[in-house]
């Protein structure tokens, strides 16, 4: 999934969106064996900063991860309107377990015969990352 959000918003054509600016995208899976949970943000840039996490079941079973993903919200609360976390349900449940005040994308509930959940996850964040721009 990472890489076709990678293709999608690193492409061309949304170059011209963002003003030839691109956007930069790092990646940190949570289900990589010894994987450090701080991947560190640089808060200081000055472009917008958005932070897509791609939640299931296994990430809310990992009290560091879940800790983490808690601060990361916290920042972005204090940042306004140039920081967002859009976390993203993969799987029923999340959200109790979670226990996150902030708004999900629902992936756990798309179910759709004209696109793919895939194809909703990138329309859902292009249209968030329009309305920060």
């Amino acid at each position: 999934m990472a890489l076709q959000i990678r293709k999608h918003f690193g492409s061309d054509r949304f170059c011209n969106v963002t003003g030839q600016a691109g956007i930069d995208m790092m990646f940190q899976r949570a289900d990589v064996p010894d994987s450090p949970t701080s991947l560190r943000v640089n808060w200081q840039v000055e472009c917008p900063i958005v932070i897509v996490a791609m939640i299931d079941d296994s990430f809310v079973q990992d009290a560091e991860w879940v800790g983490y993903i808690h601060a990361l919200n916290t920042e972005v609360s204090t940042r306004g309107l140039n920081t967002n976390l859009l976390p993203v349900a993969m799987e029923p449940g999340i959200l109790d377990k979670l226990e996150l005040d902030q708004q999900f994308l629902r992936w756990d509930k798309w179910d759709s015969v004209d696109e793919t959940c895939e194809q909703r996850l990138i329309r859902e964040l292009g249209y968030e990352f329009a309305r920060m721009l």
